[in-house]
């Protein structure tokens, strides 16, 4: 893995069929830089992605050696560990942006010169539109967007996101787990309040968030 890349870990563990909610386990990941300096551990959670199937992710800040050892509630899993080598930065990936005294750097030095867009609602847009605006980000000037996460009604955005679905998990027999509610418009919609479970995340929403950040990396435009 490149350093500044991403390296993934990929766990079975307990699913909706074992435990009350999955989304409840814990899971974290130590990463040790194995090498001379070998500098502090870092600690990134872990979190549930649905069918039984766990994630850690971690950007190595440094080439070398590293290894990692997993931590959870769940038995399957606690105790798992690896080794992994990272090499040079991919092509034209400079890292992430950070801010140094009065200016933001590259994670390789070189300045970032913010020119940004907003974008508030696209994540929540059918998946067409959300084509349509990387597309069309390809030919803008900007290198970086502001975007929301949970669904907006606004000025610019009168439309329940159908295709792409709400954050949270529908919770049987509310207003919302009635396919009317989502094609409605304006007043006639319906209250959704309490339609959510805040304990259960809809993986598949957050599946299609994580495509869509990740095809922003790979154009060079920072998410915010």
């Amino acid at each position: 893995v490149p350093i500044y890349g991403q390296y993934e870990i990929t766990l079975a563990g307990p699913s909706e069929a074992t435990v009350a909610n999955p989304f409840e386990v814990e899971l974290s990941a130590t990463f040790t830089h194995t090498e001379p300096p070998t500098g502090t551990p870092i600690v990134v959670g872990g979190f549930y992605d649905g069918g039984g199937t766990y994630r850690v992710r971690f950007s190595p800040p440094a080439e070398g050696e590293w290894k990692y050892t997993t931590a959870s509630s769940a038995a399957a899993l606690d105790g798992s560990g690896g080794e992994f080598h990272v090499v040079k930065k991919a092509a034209g990936d400079r890292g992430p942006v950070v801010s140094k005294g009065s200016g933001l750097y590259y994670s390789d030095f070189t300045p970032h010169v913010s020119v940004g867009t907003t974008c508030y609602q696209w994540a929540s847009k059918g998946f067409d539109m959300q084509a349509q605006t990387l597309e069309t980000l390809k030919a803008s000037p900007f290198n970086k967007i502001r975007m929301t996460t949970f669904p907006k009604w606004y000025i610019f955005n009168r439309a329940n996101p159908v295709e792409t679905g709400a954050p949270y998990a529908i919770s049987p027999g509310s207003a919302a787990a009635n396919a009317s509610a989502w094609t409605c418009v304006g007043e006639h919609c319906p209250s959704l309040s309490g339609s959510f479970d805040l304990k259960r995340f809809n993986v598949s929403f957050w599946q299609n968030y994580d495509r869509l950040v990740g095809a922003l990396k790979k154009q060079g435009v920072i998410a915010d």
